[in-house]
């Protein structure tokens, strides 16, 4: 999943500023993870919506490079299927 222009992340955005418009920024405490593996919790932020979304959003950024900068040039690929 693209960390930037992603529809996913800004509907996310969307609603949390939804959210805190209709009942007010200091009635709303976000508390927001990243995971390590399954079964273990590597960073937990808290606060209200924004902050904890751009604080999450710096560290996935930091751990993971873009797709695009891993090619030199544009390149179409072609997955399919060959039965046996």
């Amino acid at each position: 999943m693209s960390l930037v222009k992603n529809p996913l992340h800004e509907i996310l955005n969307e609603m949390g500023a939804l959210v805190e418009s209709k009942l007010g920024p200091e009635r709303i405490f976000k508390i927001e993870t990243l995971l390590a593996n399954p079964f273990e919790v590597a960073y937990v932020w808290a606060g209200s919506v924004n902050a904890t979304r751009r604080e999450a959003s710096k560290v996935l950024r930091a751990h993971t490079p873009p797709r695009r900068s891993l090619l030199e040039e544009k390149a179409d690929i072609v997955c399919y299927g060959v039965p046996n």
